[in-house]
């Protein structure tokens, strides 16, 4: 699916400023980006196996885009982080497995990033949901398909599904504050291909499994959640604080004070998310 520019050179005897040529070159390549983004938007599009709608984004003034109609933020270059708060009002900042070319935009609102080398990262937006895909034209750019959290820890659920976790300093309590979607994969004629996340610490990783009868390009779609809050979701405590929480009775005062004070511990963005969340409680 990736477009090469092709260098050309003046025809002897034929002079070409050089201001003017640069001009041209740039005009070329920004065509051949816009044109890539909207191959890369249908081939999505055609192998996806259910119909989505597309948030429109914007340049925010700091060299990135945000969502119109939800509270994303995607990076200028497919090297950068996407920063993702839902409901949970915690910011999920996912890195991408992009290069470091620049984001071109399709007309149906997909964040596109080109590649000469790697896979082509893709970002749609919808609601509390930010889908990241890939579309690798061989074996070897599915091997590094990474995505790494900041401050956010990812669990594999038996469902496939990953919840993320966000825990105070002493490991005693653990608040869900995102999660992704099952994952899933095709090849360049839709079919399914089987595909499973691996965690490594903060970050995870999607695995494809492709064979001789797999055509490429492959298209791999992790969506991360942001809906996942503090009161709707769930908030773990291990034994100690177990204990101290039945030790509060009816005091929910208490119990929130000692909630606020771990997620204060988890530090960062996420941190201070996390214990604003948990104060809201009272």
């Amino acid at each position: 699916m990736k477009i090469k520019v092709k260098t050309w050179a003046a025809a002897a005897g034929v002079s070409i400023p050089l201001l003017v040529a640069s001009s041209i070159t740039a005009a070329a390549d920004d065509d051949t980006g816009h044109r890539e983004a909207e191959e890369i938007a249908q081939l999505i599009e055609d192998v996806r196996p259910d119909d989505v709608d597309n948030g429109a984004v914007v340049p925010d003034g700091t060299g990135r885009l945000r969502g119109v109609e939800n509270e994303i933020s995607i990076p200028h270059t497919g090297d950068g982080a996407v920063v993702l708060t839902g409901s949970s009002e915690v910011p999920i900042s996912v890195s991408l497995p992009g290069s470091g070319e620049s984001a071109r935009v399709a007309s149906d609102n997909t964040v596109v990033f080109p590649a000469d080398q790697g896979p082509v990262v893709a970002v749609q937006s919808d609601g509390n949901s930010a889908r990241v895909h890939t579309v690798s034209e061989s074996k070897s750019e599915l091997e590094d398909l990474t995505y790494r959290f900041d401050g956010l820890t990812p669990e594999v659920n038996d469902d496939g599904s990953v919840t993320l976790v966000a825990s105070s300093e002493d490991g005693g309590v653990q608040f869900e504050v995102g999660s992704v979607d099952a994952p899933w994969a095709a090849d360049a004629d839709g079919s399914p291909l089987a595909t499973r996340y691996v965690v490594d610490g903060e970050a995870l990783r999607q695995e494809v499994t492709t064979d001789s009868t797999t055509r490429f390009p492959v298209t791999a779609d992790p969506a991360f959640q942001g809906d996942c809050g503090i009161v709707t979701c769930t908030i773990r405590f291990d034994r100690a604080y177990t204990k101290r929480i039945r030790d509060f009775g009816g005091s929910v005062g208490a119990m929130v004070g000692v909630l606020v004070t771990a997620a204060g511990s988890i530090g960062g963005p996420v941190g201070v998310a996390v214990a604003g969340a948990a104060g809201a409680i009272i």
